[in-house]
């Protein structure tokens, strides 16, 4: 085992549309984690709450009203590299959520890795 710069990214997904996100992130190929491929965590129920304001295009509610849904938390990591970090987010992850503003958090981190392949 070896310690390894890593991105942990982490964001909230309604329940409706998570297995779809999960596909797309798992069909980009960056979610190795030692021999290991489609590493990721997510763990449910939660809720998830918002405004939508002026100028905003919601999935869910409108504008002027707060709304309430269930979400899951969806959490994966990956190798530390600006180029895979910009592909996972702005090719996949943000295409693949269903929200206008998904929140997403990215955490740099060292995590445990056996052999990288």
């Amino acid at each position: 085992m070896r310690m390894l710069e890593c991105y942990r990214i982490v964001t909230f997904v309604p329940e409706d549309y998570l297995e779809s996100v999960i596909t797309a992130v798992c069909d980009c190929g960056l979610l190795t984690y030692g021999n290991y491929k489609d590493v990721l965590w997510f763990s449910q129920p939660g809720t998830g709450q918002f405004t939508p304001i002026n100028g905003a295009n919601p999935t869910l509610g409108q504008v002027g009203s707060r709304e309430r849904c269930a979400e899951s938390r969806l959490e994966f990591s990956i190798l530390k590299d600006e180029r895979a970090l910009h592909k996972i987010l702005n090719e996949v992850l943000i295409p693949a959520h269903p929200w206008e503003e998904p929140a997403i958090y990215v955490t740099e981190t060292r995590e445990t890795r056996s052999d990288v392949k």
